[in-house]
């Protein structure tokens, strides 16, 4: 099937290959089992994805809440907790799946580059990806920013080769991978909405003979729509995740005035500030509501007079607003995981290797950036799709709290966008 699926087998690979592949697999399996042997692959997300997946199967109802009463969660999106619930909820099988999904991460970007004609890069590119410390650590966490950029890779690679063929089950492949996305991580709707959009713009002029390939490219919505219908009938809202109006409304809200204050960017700053701003408006209490059986902040429903007032703050102050969301990119662009490599192996050695490592491969991608926005009058269709995802996603994720864990699940389509650069940067090298 893996040969089927990417024209690959361990015939066809060189010696050299063989050899990259016998130290990829065995550093996976060093960071799978350190943190099975040092019981570093819970966290507190981690604590709350395995509740919700046992509470489902066990008592039928999808609740991350310790003890009864279970109230009904609207915070989490059900894609990693189905996940869990597939592979027993079992740790080592999930780390050990999650690595295998790294690999397969790896070999999709290497098949996207090479279909999007750049072959020459496309095998280092993979290779690179499969031999990153962040990875790895990741995939040795019950966290589901393995699963979801796995989701990711194949819905642009499919994305591009249905663009590029105007094939129609790739688009619908596409298109399922996406929805599944969006049920893993909601961050991946607003790309998904940008990915929608090109698809319309690219077939308009032949939209009266290829109709059926923008149709398609919708199926996948039916994911985060079905789960929005559920989310109504619990608790009145048709949202996705409670985390949008906290994070995206909320959250903004308290923050670009703690930033302005010169505030910490913690939690109890920024949510004071935005209760005060509030409680002018409506009063303190009217600010948010909970179940009656359980008050926490995993159960929390905001007034919908936070997004008016959200939206009323920032436009008072523009460029404050700019400056702090530019603020906020730039403290996803840094951060190359030395504690998470610390707590999964428990070792400070390690945690500061990875660490470099990791920042390498962060100035080597900025560089190959940087060329290829020197030349933006080479790029092509996917390049720009590639643009408009990634500042889709680095948009989104730009809250106060925003570190290097944020930008992560972006580094894969920032790879395939830098891939041009790098190889103009190598041939030009070989050739002085």
């Amino acid at each position: 099937m893996f040969k089927t699926l990417y024209g690959i087998s361990w015939k066809s690979l060189h010696r050299t290959e063989k050899g990259l592949l016998v130290v990829v697999v065995a550093l996976h399996v060093f960071f799978l089992g350190i943190a099975l042997i040092n019981s570093g692959f819970l966290t507190d997300d981690s604590i709350q994805y395995l509740l919700l997946s046992h509470h489902w199967v066990e008592d039928g109802i999808y609740s991350q809440s310790y003890l009864p009463p279970l109230v009904p969660d609207i915070q989490r999106t059900p894609g990693y907790p189905v996940f869990l619930i597939i592979l027993g909820n079992w740790p080592p099988l999930i780390l050990f799946v999650q690595h295998v999904l790294v690999l397969f991460t790896a070999v999709g970007l290497a098949r996207m580059l090479d279909r999007m004609g750049q072959p020459k890069i496309a095998k280092l590119a993979g290779w690179t990806y499969a031999l990153l410390p962040y990875p790895m650590v990741m995939a040795s966490l019950v966290l589901s920013e393995t699963l979801f950029i796995f989701f990711l890779v194949m819905a642009v690679g499919l994305s591009s080769e249905s663009l590029l063929e105007s094939d129609k089950l790739k688009m619908l492949a596409s298109s399922l991978f996406w929805g599944m996305a969006v049920l893993v991580r909601p961050v991946a709707l607003p790309m998904m909405m940008v990915f929608l959009l090109v698809v319309l713009v690219a077939f308009i002029p032949d939209w009266w003979r290829k109709w059926t390939i923008p149709m398609l490219a919708t199926v996948g919505l039916v994911f985060p729509l079905g789960w929005m219908v559920r989310n109504h009938q619990v608790s009145g809202d048709f949202i996705i995740s409670s985390m949008g109006p906290m994070g995206m409304l909320h959250g903004r809200l308290g923050g670009l005035g703690a930033y302005m204050g010169d505030g910490d960017l913690d939690e109890h700053n920024l949510y004071m500030f935005g209760d005060s701003v509030l409680a002018l408006k409506i009063g303190l209490a009217e600010i948010r509501t909970y179940p009656l059986e359980q008050q926490t902040h995993e159960t929390e429903r905001l007034n919908s007079i936070v997004g008016e007032s959200t939206t009323e703050f920032w436009l008072q102050h523009p460029w404050k607003a700019i400056e702090f969301t530019c603020s906020r990119i730039g403290a996803m662009m840094v951060g190359v995981g030395k504690g998470w490599a610390q707590k999964v192996s428990g070792n400070v050695f390690i945690g500061w290797v990875s660490a470099l490592v990791q920042g390498l491969f962060l100035v080597v991608l900025a560089v190959g950036c940087c060329v290829k926005i020197r030349f933006w009058r080479s790029w092509t269709s996917m390049d720009i799709l590639l643009v408009l995802l990634v500042t889709t996603g680095l948009l989104v994720s730009a809250a106060a709290w925003s570190d290097g864990r944020y930008r992560m699940v972006l580094d894969p389509l920032l790879l395939v966008f830098s891939a041009a650069g790098l190889e103009r940067l190598l041939v030009r090298s070989k050739s002085v």
